[in-house]
């Protein structure tokens, strides 16, 4: 007998020691396979002992992380089986003649897409290589050529005028002494002077122009030395003309100068009347409707 009550001690001590010192990781614990099933208790040969109320606790949350999951898959799979259905239904609902004939309008559909876009290259074609074609494409050719020569010309004739516009002031100074010692016979012999330098102004294409009465002052070839009240020319006409202007083939070197008219002094005061009665209208529309809007 004391041999086996020694053996039953130090299993006791050993249960003992298991439900005293704390588990050293969760490893330790274990889940029932099922909640009903019966707790166990210490045994003599050192089982540690298992609370049912962790593996109720365990048990619940794996049935509630389990469950979205589970309702996601079941409506994915319905939606799916919606969708199969119903393409299902149409296949069976359609006739095959249908399907046959719908093809058939796209083929269709393709083809004549086709033949429209062949049909304006052959058109086109036909077009360019055509006598009237050709007769278009000579023209053009003709045309771009003369637009060349037209902007080398214009190209040359303002670059001279820029050069003869320099030589202006000695023309000017040559007359103005001509006018000074016009009596002088030893001056006389100096006259052909100023004649050769404008000769050779006028050869390198230097022409005259001059404003004409009644017509429109063009400020880029005028210049109003004066303007005044007429009530025989429209505002902005040419009264008079003062000098004479310098150009090279329409580039202008000198402005002409003229007398501008200003109009009829009696119109001008009644739209000034005008303007200065709207502008006051104005004034007064304005000043009422901030008077209205102070007053809201």
């Amino acid at each position: 007998m004391a041999p086996v009550t020694q053996s039953v001690l130090v299993a006791l001590a050993a249960s003992a020691f298991a439900l005293i010192s704390p588990p050293a990781s969760t490893e330790a614990f274990s889940v029932a396979p099922s909640i009903s099933a019966p707790p166990a208790t210490a045994s003599l040969f050192g089982v540690a002992p298992i609370h049912p109320r962790v593996g109720v606790v365990l048990r619940a949350e794996e049935s509630e992380e389990a469950e979205p999951t589970a309702e996601g898959a079941v409506d994915d799979s319905e939606a799916s089986a919606d969708a199969e259905e119903a393409e299902e239904v149409e296949a069976v609902l359609e006739d095959p003649e249908v399907t046959a004939l719908k093809k058939d309008i796209e083929e269709l559909e393709a083809d004549v897409k086709a033949k429209r876009a062949e049909l304006n290259s052959i058109q086109n074609s036909c077009d360019r290589y055509s006598e009237a074609g050709y007769a278009r494409k000579v023209a053009e050719m003709d045309q771009n050529s003369k637009n060349r020569g037209a902007a080398r010309k214009s190209g040359q004739s303002s670059a001279r005028a820029d050069v003869l516009q320099n030589f202006l002031p000695v023309l000017d100074e040559l007359r103005s002494i001509d006018a000074k010692y016009e009596g002088n016979d030893f001056a006389k012999s100096y006259k052909a002077l100023t004649d050769d330098l404008n000769n050779a102004m006028e050869s390198l294409g230097m022409t005259e122009y001059t404003a004409e009465v009644g017509a429109k002052a063009d400020i880029r070839r005028f210049v109003a030395a004066e303007e005044k009240y007429s009530d025989d020319f429209e505002k902005g006409t040419v009264i008079s003309p003062v000098s004479i202007g310098l150009e090279i083939e329409g580039n202008v070197i000198r402005m002409a100068e003229c007398v501008v008219s200003l109009g009829s002094e009696v119109d001008e005061e009644a739209e000034t009347d005008e303007a200065e009665t709207d502008e006051a209208e104005t004034d007064e529309a304005e000043a009422a409707a901030e008077a209205d809007e102070a007053t809201e």
